[in-house]
């Protein structure tokens, strides 16, 4: 989405000068007529209230501001906006690049792979601060290529890999640090989770 304010909000936001708009979600999700080029990218904004899906922990971050001013609607008072911290300050290859070349740059680096994550099913602190879960996930059946992000990870053999990944297409099955409403998470509901 290509609009003066969204652009401004996401420039800033993500410390990139050439961001030419906001990405918008391309999987249609459980809802083939709502979710693609409706909200904005699940893969960059899982917990934007304008994101695909409803998510814990979800915000009415500047971005949703910025849309709404944008519409020429409503004036917006930006000192109302959740705080937000998703990939906050990541760079223009945060955005730009895919999650696996996300983590693969980090990972050889040293450096931490939030918001991603790869330790399936892993307690973690969220990036905004609550506990969460990494949603990494031996899935029923093989990913795509396209969403296939880990070349070996303790615990899986070559075969099981193509398998490993992010539990929601939306996230375009990148492996995301998701907030939690508790902190009990059971194998049942991390299976439901992984075939919706």
């Amino acid at each position: 989405m290509v609009t003066p304010n969204l652009i401004r909000e996401a420039r800033e936001y993500y410390g990139c000068d050439t961001i030419e708009g906001v990405e918008l979600e391309d999987d249609y999700g459980m809802v083939p007529s709502g979710s693609a080029l409706a909200h904005f990218e699940a893969r960059l904004m899982p917990t934007e209230s304008m994101g695909p899906a409803f998510t814990k922990g979800r915000k009415f971050s500047r971005f949703t501001l910025a849309f709404f001013e944008d519409t020429g609607w409503y004036k917006v008072n930006y000192d109302l906006a959740d705080p937000f911290n998703w990939g906050r300050d990541l760079g223009c290859d945060f955005v730009n690049k895919s999650c696996k070349w996300w983590m693969d740059t980090q990972r050889n680096r040293g450096l931490s792979l939030s918001p991603y994550c790869e330790k399936p099913v892993e307690l973690l602190c969220g990036v905004e601060g609550r506990p969460a879960v990494c949603t990494n996930y031996k899935l029923y059946e093989p990913l795509p290529d396209e969403y296939q992000y880990f070349d070996s990870l303790p615990g899986f053999n070559e075969t099981e890999l193509a398998s490993v990944g992010g539990w929601r297409m939306l996230e375009d099955h990148c492996p995301v640090i998701y907030i939690l409403t508790n902190v009990t998470v059971t194998l049942a509901t991390m299976e439901r989770l992984a075939r919706t």
